[in-house]
């Protein structure tokens, strides 16, 4: 990390100190003919940076300097599953995705619990359909949701949930010993 290259930090540009994150995952595959699975578990630390007073004696004001610095740490827990099936030229997919993420270790009160824009949960569909009578031509239709997630560090907005749906297809034309991928599609299809 490095911190902002702006007039009222006392240490701009310069480098931070290193700092590591921690991560764990778990998980487990399965794949029988067209079909397949799988889920996983997971675990991250990484660490926050907040900009505070060079001098903690002085009231905020337009001409103090701040400080980038470390100041605790965003810890997710998860867990995510998907699946995948095909059946003749229709291929279906399907994941979901649950985690909590929290604020741990900082030093100001007023920042939340939960970090912002960080979603609980997410769910994801894809259909894909090789058209067999024009080879090399798909059609898909892909569903995405995610769940409310804080807009500022002090958990006091919140947006809600979303769904889009979007719609699309894809041409692969051989020219010699290339390949060349053609795609189009709409996004948001309803707004």
């Amino acid at each position: 990390s490095v911190t902002p290259n702006a007039p009222f930090f006392k240490d701009k540009g310069l480098p931070q100190p290193l700092t590591r994150s921690r991560q764990w995952e778990g998980g487990f595959k399965h794949a029988v003919g067209a079909d397949q699975w799988g889920v996983a578990v997971y675990d991250v630390t990484q660490p926050q940076y907040a900009d505070v007073l060079a001098d903690a004696s002085q009231a905020p004001s337009d001409t103090n300097e701040y400080v980038h610095v470390r100041d605790g740490n965003k810890h997710t827990r998860g867990i995510e599953g998907e699946a995948q099936t095909r059946i003749a030229a229709l291929t279906l997919r399907a994941s979901v995705m649950a985690q909590r993420a929290r604020n741990e270790g900082g030093s100001d009160p007023a920042v939340g619990r939960t970090p912002t824009n960080v979603p609980g949960r997410s769910v994801k569909l894809l259909a894909d359909y090789a058209v067999t009578a024009l080879p090399g031509l798909s059609v898909l239709a892909n569903m995405a949701y995610e769940g409310p997630r804080e807009v500022f560090p002090d958990d006091s907005t919140r947006i809600p949930g979303w769904t889009r749906w979007d719609l699309g297809a894809r041409y692969v034309q051989s020219l010699g010993g290339s390949t060349l991928t053609w795609r189009a599609g709409l996004v948001n299809l309803f707004d």
